[in-house]
Formats: structure tokens, sequence, C-alpha cells
């Protein structure tokens, strides 16, 4: 019984986070039941299922999962996280925050990123209101950080998004697997 306990709580040895910070308390590799403990959030369904699956081709959509929490502060702003995970493993998750207009508050949000992960990359912006767009791509981790103008240009909404990239190649070494399979 107690052991059954820690399999379905993935608690103890049965935990399967790593020790590589992914945001707030949580790390890479947990499960969603592990994230919810770490940060003491429930997680919910997202309006767009689809936000965590990856471009192209990929396994089967069933095995992946977006859930998201809105209960997040984050410099003092409201704040929606969405957690991926990909047969119950996180391996990405995506911060958006909406109707800022302090410019000061911007640059504190840059400058805390790249505190944290150097100085990255400036990239070319997808959209004409797309006003910053950085990235860092580091040895475990690629993080995305855009700014984007809203279309009456009375505020920006920004963007945050990480993935954990060795299990981002392991999801692709499952999709090829699944194509080798069906036939």
């Amino acid at each position: 019984m107690i052991h059954r306990y820690l399999i379905e709580n993935k608690l103890y040895f049965y935990a399967t986070g790593t020790n590589e910070k992914a945001f707030l308390n949580s790390t890479w590799k947990m499960s969603q039941k592990e994230v919810e403990k770490a940060n003491g959030a429930e997680l919910f369904a997202t309006k767009n299922p689809f936000t965590c699956l990856p471009p192209g081709d990929f396994t089967n959509p069933l095995r992946f999962k977006a859930l998201s929490s809105e209960q997040v502060s984050l410099w003092g702003l409201n704040a929606e996280v969405t957690y991926c995970f990909f047969d119950d493993i996180l391996y990405s998750y995506e911060i958006s925050i909406s109707e800022i207009k302090d410019d000061k508050l911007q640059e504190k949000i840059t400058e805390t990123l790249k505190n944290r992960f150097g100085e990255g990359e400036a990239i070319s912006p997808k959209s004409a209101a797309m006003r910053l767009r950085h990235l860092w791509n580091l040895s475990n981790q690629m993080i995305e950080y855009a700014i984007i103008e809203s279309d009456d240009k009375r505020f920006h909404n920004i963007f945050i998004k990480a993935q954990h990239k060795p299990l981002n190649e392991f999801i692709q070494q499952a999709a090829r697997k699944e194509r080798e399979s069906y036939f």
C-alpha cells in the first residue's frame, strides 16, 4: 500500500525530477504532481491544448500534455505559466505576461534574464509587432524571450519559453522510432 502511494505520487526514489532547475521550484523531468507539489499550485488544462506540440513531425499527440497555472506573480504582475509534459515528464514551459505599460519593467525583466542566463543573442523579430526577441542557447536548455506590442500600441505582452534540450532530443528520437514502426 505504501509502495503504491509512493509510485503514484512520485515520491522519494520514484521521483522523476533532476537537479537542473527549470522554473520556480520545479526541475526538468518532474511529473505533473511533482511540479504541483514543488510550486504549491494546482495545474489546469490550458486554453490551447496544442501549445506543447513540437513543430513538424511528432509522436502521438496524446503523449503530450499542456497544463497551466495562473496563480503566479512575477515582477509584481500576474503571469500565466504553461508547463509542457511528454509522457508526464516536464520538458518545456512558457510564461506570458499581458498588458505591460511600463518600459522600465520590461528592462528589469530583460536584466533578470541576462543575469541568470548570460547575454544571449538578439535575433530578428518574427513580425512588425515584435519589439524584441532574444535567445539563450545553453548546453542543456534553450530560452526564447519576446516583447510584442498590442495592436492598438497601448501596451506590450511578454513571452518567455524554455525547453530542455536533452528531452527535446529524446522526443525527436521517439518520433523517429514511431514513424519507423508505421509499416
